[in-house]
């Protein structure tokens, strides 16, 4: 659950720091190198990669990783509260949709668990 919890949060972060995203920068802050969409692309290529078959958790440890990222480096208190007074059903209802699908997911994956090996390994094509 705390999965679940840690990726709302980074996406409440990354939806408030988008919202901020005019305000002034303090003095020496340098922006993003350029190639900053490819060095992303190249992170999150295993989470996507990974998804159309055997999902494994481990591949998902750079989405985490980004995840934890963004909350520690851009979490501010004061813009999520003031989101929170401004959007907070919204927010709440978008939470809990997404915890939903979260669950329903890994319930529909907990009681498809397979622990033997599957006929084509054993016998061969």
């Amino acid at each position: 659950m705390l999965n679940f919890v840690v990726l709302a949060l980074a996406f409440w972060v990354v939806c408030s720091w988008r919202a901020r995203g005019a305000s002034p920068r303090p003095d020496g802050f340098e922006p993003a190198a350029h190639h900053w969409p490819l060095a992303l692309t190249v992170l999150l290529l295993p989470v996507a990669a990974i998804i159309p078959g055997a999902v494994e958790s481990r591949f998902f440890l750079p989405l985490h990783l980004l995840a934890y990222c963004v909350i520690a480096f851009q979490f501010d208190r004061i813009e999520l509260a003031q989101g929170w007074r401004r959007h907070g059903a919204l927010v709440l209802v978008a939470t809990l949709a997404l915890a939903g699908m979260f669950f329903a997911v890994t319930l529909s994956t907990m009681a498809q668990m397979q622990y033997g090996w599957p006929m084509l390994y054993r016998h061969g094509p």
